[in-house]
């Protein structure tokens, strides 16, 4: 699972980059390449955050259980938001490429917390 995580990661931390810096209808066609991977990988991300916090459970480990259960929280609210955009993209959204940067910023920062905060965790824990 880890190594699917890091991989979706690094591809998704890629794509981002790869649409930040494309103009006009390559910017279009980057985005809705990078849609489905990262639908894809939020869907399988909470499956990764109900897992690990029974895995801290069964463990004993409420501290960093009620953590991962605080950060799955504050993470679904970015996960809205994203799901959001990607599902919208059909129509025409003013600013398009503002909102994709606020998204990006969104996502990037989401990605790199939970490599530092999260998947250690679940690393230990294995």
């Amino acid at each position: 699972m880890m190594i699917t995580m890091r991989l979706d990661h690094a591809l998704i931390l890629d794509g981002l980059d790869r649409c930040l810096d494309a103009v006009g209808g390559t910017f279009q066609e980057r985005v809705a390449e990078l849609k489905p991977l990262v639908l894809r990988h939020l869907k399988r991300k909470a499956q990764f955050y109900e897992d690990l916090a029974t895995m801290c459970e069964q463990r004993g480990d409420t501290e960093s259980a009620q953590l991962v259960r605080i950060s799955e929280t504050n993470m679904q609210v970015k996960t809205n938001a994203v799901v959001n955009f990607f599902e919208n993209l059909d129509k025409p959204i003013n600013g398009v490429h503002k909102a994709f940067r606020t998204i990006a910023d969104v996502l990037r920062a989401r990605l790199l917390n939970e490599e530092k905060k999260l998947f250690p965790l679940f690393e230990k824990k294995l």
